[in-house]
């Protein structure tokens, strides 16, 4: 039998916590839009250009603010919890592969995928929705969005499961 572990988190760290993860909650479902919208502008013309600014909606109104929000409720987290979080104890080698696979995320958004958005979305508003340029950057997007999903679903998994930490009740 595990024995379980009794943490009293403060109300702040609580917050915090409802915060990080309906963030997270939210992220994942946008994240999960960009496929379903891709898939509509591989048909071409003018319906690209409502589909782009969807695209750059959801970017601007979900993505930025996550990359924004989760860093710092993460950090509250590790920082209010006394240790209990700290990504440096072996026994939270989970939390170190959910930051770094963030990294991951946040990297290839804001130099790869967030480009990208508003590259199509210029181009859309211009009438190019059709031209070689578009094409590219949808066609790159359609490879990098799977890799979103996969990594989303990882971190999920390990902020859940938490393997190796100890059995826990808040």
């Amino acid at each position: 039998m595990i024995a379980a572990v009794t943490i009293t988190m403060s109300p702040l760290a609580k917050v915090l916590l409802i915060v990080h993860v309906t963030m997270a909650v939210i992220m994942v479902g946008a994240g999960y839009v960009y496929p379903l919208i891709m898939a509509n502008m591989k048909d071409g013309g003018p319906s690209r250009l409502a589909l782009a600014r969807v695209m750059k909606m959801v970017s601007r109104g979900f993505t930025m603010p996550f990359v924004l929000i989760q860093p710092l409720t993460g950090a509250g987290l590790i920082l209010t919890t006394h240790n209990l979080w700290n990504p440096f104890h072996s026994q939270n080698r989970w939390l170190f592969a959910s930051i770094l696979i963030f990294i991951v995320i946040f990297l290839l958004d804001t130099f790869f995928a967030g480009p990208a958005i508003v590259r199509m979305n210029k181009l859309a508003e211009a009438g190019d929705y059709d031209g070689e340029a578009f094409k590219k950057d949808l066609t790159a997007l359609s490879k990098v969005g799977p890799i979103f999903g996969i990594l989303f679903v990882i971190i999920t998994v390990l902020m859940i499961w938490k393997p190796g930490a100890p059995n826990l009740h808040y």
